[in-house]
């Protein structure tokens, strides 16, 4: 729209330019049309239709006439800048004198007359107002020609904008389908995961339940159930990382006593330490441990530092 209006600035601009020029052109016609001399001896005579110092017939007497004149409106066009093609009629009003351009315009629309009613010697002859219309065709594209510096970088601009815009588009429905893909992905891998893990969570309840395990093993199995409990959740986790696409929370930050996770954190690590050949002890301060987090994420992250220092030992 900027770049439109700038455009419609401009052909106003170039509108009142081209009004100035014919305003001074028109005088200067006027002035030229208004003396005796050669031209306006040879249209008068042509006009009324008078052969008496001329050795031609009246049709190549008009037709001279015509092309003379056309000569002159022509180089007087050039001189005040305007190049545009035209053509012109020269009548008395209310007779039927009158010299026709050798270009002769369809009557359209988009026509734009300028009469010159002139003064001087020719309506003092024909005692008759004279009037010369000059008329130009296609004067929007004549205005847009002269307007190169503008319209040119304008339309490159408005070019550099669509393809701006193409790209965007083309970018973000390669997104979405990225987006799909990965979502698609995500589902698939989730519904295999929860197959095992449901298995695993049936074997170990059902060991535990029939007492098929020993004393000693129990805190092994209760660990398992523990961990496929966790995976459920983690799986879960999983799922919700299409909500980043509806600007949903991943994270849930409330406020909560840690103390109880971090003894069964540890309680975990170091009944899993044996299995490992590494020795493990801890000790917590009594009290509450109050902090703003999501508990499974924490979870996570202590695991992961206990696993790492299990790595190193």
């Amino acid at each position: 729209m900027v770049q439109y209006q700038y455009l419609k600035v401009g052909l106003n601009l170039a509108k009142v330019q081209f009004n100035r020029k014919i305003g001074t052109l028109s005088e200067s016609i006027k002035q030229e049309l208004g003396g005796d001399n050669k031209l306006t001896f040879l249209i008068g005579e042509s006009i009324k239709e008078n052969q008496t110092y001329f050795n031609i017939g009246i049709d190549s007497l008009k037709d001279a006439s015509s092309h003379f004149l056309n000569d002159f409106l022509t180089e007087k066009l050039v001189t005040n800048g305007i190049d545009a093609d035209f053509s012109y009629r020269l009548f008395a009003r209310d007779t039927a004198y009158y010299l026709k351009s050798p270009i002769v315009f369809k009557e359209e629309s988009n026509l734009v007359v300028y009469p010159i009613e002139l003064d001087g010697y020719l309506p003092n002859l024909l005692n008759q107002r004279v009037v010369l219309e000059l008329k130009f065709k296609n004067l929007n594209t004549y205005f847009l020609s002269k307007l190169n510096g503008l319209t040119l970088p304008s339309l490159l601009f408005i070019l550099g904008i669509i393809a701006t815009v193409v790209w965007v588009l083309r970018t973000f429905y390669w997104q979405r389908n990225v987006i799909t893909t990965t979502n698609e992905f995500i589902n698939n891998l989730t519904h295999e995961l929860k197959t095992p893990v449901f298995s695993i969570g049936l074997a170990s309840k059902m060991l535990e339940e029939e007492g098929g395990v020993s004393e000693d093993k129990k805190a092994m199995v209760a660990i398992i159930r523990q961990e496929v409990e966790r995976l459920k959740f983690h799986i879960d986790k999983v799922l919700e990382l299409a909500s980043l696409e509806t600007k949903k929370k991943v994270f849930t930050i409330k406020t909560l006593d840690f103390m109880p996770n971090m003894q069964k954190l540890c309680l975990e690590f170091k009944t899993l330490s044996p299995l490992g050949n590494v020795s493990f002890s801890y000790d917590l301060e009594p009290g509450t441990y109050t902090i703003k987090a999501e508990d499974s994420h924490l979870e996570n992250a202590i695991n992961n530092i206990l696993d790492n220092a299990k790595k190193i030992c």
